[in-house]
């Protein structure tokens, strides 16, 4: 029988103040990280005898004294890409390259793997990723030079980029696929479990779902719908479980 979960405040409260104290605790972490790395950087700047020694160490204090910016990192892992990063950064960044789809009006239609672009460092077939100043994700544009060269020699073709279609496979799409295919699987699961075993205590999967299904019964569609909240349970448990998957996924 389905029974209702209540959690408590003090428990939501408990809740809070842990997530803020570890949050705080990796803050403070990472701030300790770049001191010592700040300090090292100006130790081997100090050392530093030759010129080409100099500007090498130089170049490395620069580079230990950039903040750490949690927002960059956030809308790193969040926004729309033609790869799916998973760790490390520049030419040692590891990431699952996707299909790029692309059509012009002047090329026609391409289709090759993102990893020709090389994390951006590279054009391939006339095309490249490009990020302006004032941009937080890469795009494709279209470039002049239609051999494989270096991003930043490449020049971009502002013509044929204004009639690019880019219809990519990207991570947003992908993740949505996932979060589709999962969704279905999980509540077809349960729907043939609650059939199979009518009356019966909640087994499995079941019993996971259960106490979340209930909850969104009880505190959201009652509470906010009324008598007639039974016709919308369908989409409300649709659009929390999409919601909850595709977050997981664009982590």
């Amino acid at each position: 029988m389905l029974k209702r979960n209540k959690f408590t405040k003090a428990g939501a409260l408990l809740l809070m103040v842990a997530t803020i104290l570890s949050i705080s605790l990796v803050s403070r972490w990472t701030k300790a990280s770049e001191t010592h790395t700040a300090t090292h950087d100006t130790i081997t700047t100090a050392v530093a005898t030759d010129a080409h020694g100099a500007e090498h160490a130089t170049a490395e204090h620069a580079e230990g004294e950039k903040k750490f910016n949690p927002g960059d990192m956030i809308f790193e892992h969040i926004l729309d890409a033609h790869d799916w990063h998973l760790w490390g950064e520049g030419h040692s960044a590891v990431s699952i390259p996707l299909p790029v789809i692309v059509y012009s009006s002047q090329r026609g239609l391409a289709c090759f793997m993102s990893s020709h672009f090389h994390h951006g460092h590279k054009t391939y077939n006339g095309y490249m990723l490009h990020k302006g100043p004032n941009e937080k994700k890469a795009s494709i544009v279209a470039v002049n030079e239609m051999e494989e060269t270096d991003a930043h020699a490449a020049t971009i073709n502002q013509e044929a980029t204004a009639g690019l279609w880019d219809i990519s496979i990207t991570k947003n799409v992908v993740s949505l696929i996932i979060s589709c295919i999962i969704l279905l699987w999980i509540m077809l699961s349960v729907a043939k479990l609650y059939v199979q075993r009518k009356d019966m205590a909640p087994k499995g999967i079941q019993s996971l779902l259960e106490p979340v299904i209930i909850m969104i019964r009880e505190d959201v569609a009652k509470a906010s719908i009324g008598p007639k909240y039974e016709k919308f349970m369908p989409y409300l448990l649709t659009v929390f479980f999409f919601i909850f998957l595709s977050f997981i996924f664009r982590i």
